[in-house]
């Protein structure tokens, strides 16, 4: 089951993607949940850049209240680098839809995910190369987004092979944030502190 406060976050922010003033470039809210989870493994997008890629190339009002926006996206994502730093299961976007949308669900995350990796690929693959690859797999393949490369286009139309690609997300996500996180020693996590 969700956690309450998680899901306190999540459903904030989808109220807040859904004003009338951010246009169809903007993300969703499991793209937004995708980006951050890659965000929490490798800390590419800045703090204050990440509110920007969220609502693409919207030009918002003065009334559109930005900052509960930000707040937001902090929240969730010290969430999310808690739960990781702990090991505990990584959020997926099963957690938040029906059964039967798994595949659509999914892809939104996935396009989330690898939206951080375009924006500092260098970083994601300067290390252990092979093995990220191997395991950005299963994500690039969900996300549609190499639609144009025959292989992948092989990989997605497999059914099987792509349930067992969202099957791995858990995995895949740990494994991640083990290769650039995992301190030798864990020092005890601390809250960020308020300003």
């Amino acid at each position: 089951m969700l956690h309450t406060s998680f899901q306190q976050h999540i459903d904030q922010l989808e109220q807040l993607l859904d004003h009338p003033a951010l246009e169809e470039d903007g993300l969703t809210g499991l793209e937004c949940l995708g980006l951050l989870t890659a965000n929490a493994i490798i800390p590419s997008i800045e703090e204050q850049a990440v509110c920007q890629v969220v609502i693409g190339e919207s030009t918002l009002p003065e009334s559109f209240p930005r900052d509960e926006l930000t707040s937001a996206l902090n929240k969730l994502t010290e969430q999310i680098q808690r739960q990781l730093y702990l090991a505990e299961p990584p959020l997926l976007p099963l957690q938040f839809t029906e059964e039967e949308q798994w595949l659509e669900a999914a892809e939104a995350w996935s396009i989330g995910f690898m939206t951080t990796v375009f924006e500092a690929e260098a970083l994601w693959f300067n290390k252990d190369h092979q093995e990220v690859s191997e395991l950005l797999l299963p994500i690039m393949v969900l996300s549609g987004l190499f639609s144009d490369q025959p292989e992948f286009v092989e990989m997605r139309e497999d059914s099987e092979l792509v349930e067992d690609m969202f099957n791995q997300l858990a995995d895949v996500v740990t494994e991640l944030y083990l290769i650039f996180q995992a301190p030798e020693e864990k020092p005890k996590f601390h809250k960020s502190k308020k300003k």
